[in-house]
C-alpha cells in the first residue's frame, strides 16, 4: 500500500466517520505498535491491540499525546513477549 493509498483510505474513512486523518507521527506509532505486537507476541493480536489502543485514546486527545502513548505502549508490548507456549506467530511451541 502506497502513502497515496493510505491517504485515500483515511479520506474515505473520515468522510464516513468525521474523524480526522492521522498525523504522520500517529501513523508511524500505530504501524510500529502493530509490528511489535505481530512479531513479539501473537501475530493475530496486532489489529486487535491497535483497535483497543484507538478506543482507549479517543479522538479528543491531542495527536502528539496519542503518538506518545502509542510509543509507550510499544515498549510495554516488547517487554511482554509471546505468551507461554506460543511462538510470535501465535502457534503452539513444539
Amino acid at each position: 500500500m502506497t502513502d497515496e493509498d493510505l491517504d485515500r483510505l483515511f479520506a474515505a474513512l473520515g468522510a464516513r466517520t468525521d474523524l480526522p486523518a492521522p498525523t504522520d507521527p500517529e501513523v508511524t506509532a500505530a504501524l510500529d505498535l502493530a509490528r511489535v505486537v505481530a512479531h513479539g507476541t501473537v501475530r493475530r493480536a496486532a489489529p486487535l491491540v491497535c483497535y483497543a489502543a484507538g478506543l482507549a485514546m479517543g479522538a479528543a486527545m491531542d495527536p502528539a499525546e496519542r503518538a506518545a502513548r502509542l510509543t509507550a505502549l510499544i515498549a510495554e508490548v516488547e517487554a511482554m513477549g509471546a505468551p507461554d507456549g506460543l511462538d510470535a506467530g501465535g502457534r503452539r511451541d513444539g
